[in-house]
This record gives structure tokens, sequence and C-alpha cells, in this order.
């Protein structure tokens, strides 16, 4: 539900001059990619770096070094992978 309210939210705010950035973990990828057939977009993410990873990387400083100036929108999506195996495991246990 938070996804779909999430795809909706970025579509509801889109222009036809606009460029997005996605920032985040593994599934960062499939997002921007799905969002490219509406925009040109850009994403730059990094496996293994969610709310409950082993890997530290400060997102923040991450951010902070690259040049934003060139979008108006700036998605940034951490943790995802987290909500997901919380829901299978629901589903599982609902089975």
């Amino acid at each position: 539900m938070q996804i779909l309210i999430f795809l909706a939210l970025m579509i509801m705010s889109n222009t036809s001059f606009s460029k997005s950035l996605f920032i985040g973990d593994s599934l960062t990828y499939s997002q921007a990619s799905s969002f490219s057939k509406i925009e040109p977009v850009d994403a730059k993410f990094l496996e293994s770096t969610g709310l409950k990873s082993d890997n530290i990387l400060s997102w923040t400083d991450y951010i902070e070094t690259m040049d934003l100036s060139n979008y108006d929108r700036i998605y940034i999506l951490l943790g995802i992978n987290d909500m997901i195996n919380k829901m299978m495991k629901y589903f599982i246990k609902t089975v």
C-alpha cells in the first residue's frame, strides 16, 4: 500500500520539463526504471545499504558531495527491502 501511495505521489508531481534523481538501496533501480517510462531520470543506488544493512554508508555525507542542481525532484529510497521482508513474513504467517 505504501509503495502505491509513493508511486501515485511521484506521478502527480510530474511536470513536462523536469528531471528526477533516485538515490537509495538495491530496489531503487527498479523504481527508477519504472519511473523512466514517464520522464527522464537518473539513479544512484548501492546494494545492501538499506536501514537494516551491516554495511555502513553515510548517505548524508554521500548526498552532500553530489551536484543536485540539475534535478527538479530527488527521491531517497532507503529500507524498502526491510518493508518487503516484513510484509512477506506477515503473509507467510497468514497462509
